[in-house]
């Protein structure tokens, strides 16, 4: 009588290790890292005619902001309250309150976008001073650079504790689908 008995106790050991690995830090800072990054690619890359909609994305920044808007934002009130306009759209002023940032480290995760209406037809391409998908590109770019992110770590990891990587690629992918971003 053949009789096989496979022991998985060492397996699951190990897998408590690698969990137990304290990489919060280091993950926290490349999201933070590349959320940062993603922003300024976005604001760079954002057509600008007021600059409404790139002094709005992600952290608000005044200095993308032309004109008019450029003019008011010289003021007291303007830097440190804003000035809501009296039109809509594209003619209002940015303000802080137009911008979405939030760092949410527990989780591991960093919300960006903007308030502002018309960036949704910006990035369809309803200007031609950007292409068409210009958040899209940057949103994939994003990704690309936390894919190579988890691949390092994958590497640290085999690295240190010298498992193969079969058994340390499902515990990292697992860290990478709170990694990837969204706007």
């Amino acid at each position: 009588m053949l009789s096989l008995k496979i022991d998985l106790s060492e397996l699951e050991q190990f897998q408590k290790e690698i969990q137990a690995l304290d990489l919060t830090e280091p993950i926290w800072e490349a999201t933070r890292s590349n959320a940062m990054q993603l922003m300024r690619e976005i604001k760079t890359e954002m057509p600008k005619d007021t600059g409404r909609a790139a002094a709005s994305w992600g952290r608000f920044d005044a200095r993308y902001l032309r004109g008019k808007s450029a003019q008011l934002r010289s003021s007291r009130r303007v830097r440190r309250f804003g000035v809501r306009g009296r039109t809509s759209g594209r003619d209002q002023i940015a303000t802080s309150e137009d911008a979405i940032w939030r760092e949410d480290k527990s989780n591991l995760s960093v919300d960006q976008g903007t308030f502002v209406p018309y960036v949704e037809a910006l990035n369809e391409g309803h200007s031609a001073k950007a292409p068409a998908g210009f958040i899209d590109i940057a949103l994939a770019r994003a990704e690309y650079r936390l894919d190579e992110f988890e691949e390092k770590i994958l590497q640290a990891i085999i690295w240190v504790t010298g498992a193969p990587v079969s058994v340390i690629r499902p515990i990292v992918a697992e860290l990478g689908e709170r990694l990837h971003p969204s706007v």
